[in-house]
């Protein structure tokens, strides 16, 4: 039964990788659509929260002058480097990021894989004052362009005085598996709660569905707005959500406004490419939180009520 089962395991991982490869073959001679939109930070005000979805799990977010980044991605193709090229997928749509070098205060990592910690772009971003990261990944980061790296814990938080004003960002646990190889799993991954002049941001990161994220949040520190990954969920509902899933998450937590992030960008698993917006969007046709924004590249100013 053993024999068997090993048999089973390595010829279902040989066609994985066949599919893996023959994937990175085909989109050699794919182009890469534009982004339907753009946006420029640098004219986004410093009295109000603003929040652009670059690509993937990229956004950029300004809260009262501060400027953050999330799992920064910006590179044609994500993975590990052979000699000069890049084994990994590549991107169908280019960033949504008008200036491909943006000035950054505060950049967050949510966990180690290729497509959200992503070295090249790391090392692109100008001058950045802070990076938070989760445990146990500070190693990998060592070449980031960051004046310092700390890493986060689940359950702590951390205060910054940047640019005249007080901003917090805290620590929660997510179910995924930050590794960046399949060996070193002892890699954590986080979501963060990041807090403003009141206003209350939750970037999930990445996860699959879990009842204890309900409760990941304090109950005196709901999100006004849940940043959500939709995408890559077959066959890897396991690590991923489902478009139904992630809506039920920013129900969990009480937001007022959702972000779906995760999708449209690189094709990681097996549903269409355009299938978990689809879904989310029938999800959520009947609640009363907002879909913001929709399109990569879109830019979307928060109420200031």
């Amino acid at each position: 039964m053993t024999v068997q089962f090993l048999l089973q395991w390595l010829t279902k991982k040989a066609k994985s990788d066949l599919r893996f490869v023959a994937q990175m073959l085909a989109d050699c001679a794919r182009s890469v659509s534009p982004a339907p939109l753009l946006f420029d930070p640098v004219s986004w005000s410093d009295d109000a929260v603003h929040i652009g979805w670059v690509g993937h799990a990229c956004v950029l977010i300004k809260m009262y002058g501060i400027t953050i980044l999330t799992d920064p991605t910006l590179s044609a193709r994500v993975g590990p480097n052979i000699g000069p090229f890049v084994f990994g997928p590549k991107r169908y749509v280019l960033p949504g990021l008008e200036n491909r070098k943006p000035r950054v205060d505060l950049v967050l990592v949510s966990h180690s894989h290729f497509d959200h910690m992503d070295l090249r772009t790391l090392r692109s971003i100008v001058s950045t004052r802070f990076l938070v990261a989760p445990k146990h990944t500070q190693d990998i980061l060592a070449g980031a362009m960051a004046e310092k790296v700390i890493e986060l814990q689940w359950g702590r938080t951390l205060e910054f005085h940047l640019n005249e004003v007080k901003i917090s960002v805290s620590a929660f646990p997510v179910k995924h598996n930050g590794a960046r190889w399949r060996h070193d799993t002892y890699r954590a991954c986080n979501g963060y709660l990041i807090s403003c002049n009141g206003v209350r941001i939750a970037f999930v990161g990445d996860t699959a569905f879990d009842q204890r994220l309900s409760t990941a949040v304090p109950g005196s520190d709901r999100p006004d707005v849940v940043i959500v990954p939709i995408g890559s969920y077959d066959p890897y509902e396991r690590n991923h959500c489902t478009p139904e899933q992630a809506l039920r998450v920013a129900e969990m937590l009480g937001s007022r406004f959702v972000v779906p992030i995760h999708h449209k960008t690189f094709r990681l698993s097996r549903e269409r490419l355009n299938e978990p917006l689809d879904r989310f969007l029938s999800a959520s046709a009947i609640t009363p939180i907002a879909r913001v924004p929709l399109e990569i590249g879109g830019h979307w100013v928060m109420p200031s009520t």
